[in-house]
């Protein structure tokens, strides 16, 4: 695996995996409970990065960012899948100002947007502000924001 070396950007802007090709309940967890989540280790320590207000773009693997919202700064630790063998398996944030994008914005069209290739591949990886900010005002800006 490349080294990205965007991953350990602090600017209050993520891309965080929804863990579709692992498990569609963890996907559709985190979309209808309107949360970023990781799980195990040493992935579920990503979230503990998370601060109040970052904003989280919640990526679909092959399919691109199908939500976004802001952390609300409050580390949850959750049983898996509510399966007390996988205690503080779950690591968690609330996403406020929850809102699902569609269509999608797809890892080409982020490239296009932001101008760098990103590597999709971690489960959750920091943009810069400026990238951050324009795949922001993209979705908005093309209607793509439900609701």
């Amino acid at each position: 695996v490349v080294d990205n070396p965007y991953e350990d950007i602090a600017e209050g802007y993520y891309i965080l995996n929804t863990n579709i090709s692992n498990s569609q309940q963890d996907h559709d967890d985190m979309l209808s409970n309107h949360k970023a989540a990781a799980y195990f280790d040493p992935w579920k320590f990503k979230i503990e990065r998370l601060s109040k207000g970052d904003v989280v773009f919640l990526y679909q693997s092959g399919v691109g960012v199908v939500a976004l919202g802001e952390a609300d700064g409050k580390l949850v630790k959750a049983p898996y899948q509510g399966n007390a063998q996988h205690p503080e398996e779950e690591y968690c944030m609330r996403l406020q100002r929850f809102q699902r994008v569609s269509p999608p914005l797809t890892a080409a069209e982020i490239k296009t947007v932001t101008g760098i290739n990103h590597v999709f591949m971690a489960t959750m990886f920091g943009l810069d502000a400026d990238s951050g900010k324009k795949i922001k005002m993209f979705v908005h800006d093309e209607g793509r924001i439900e609701g």
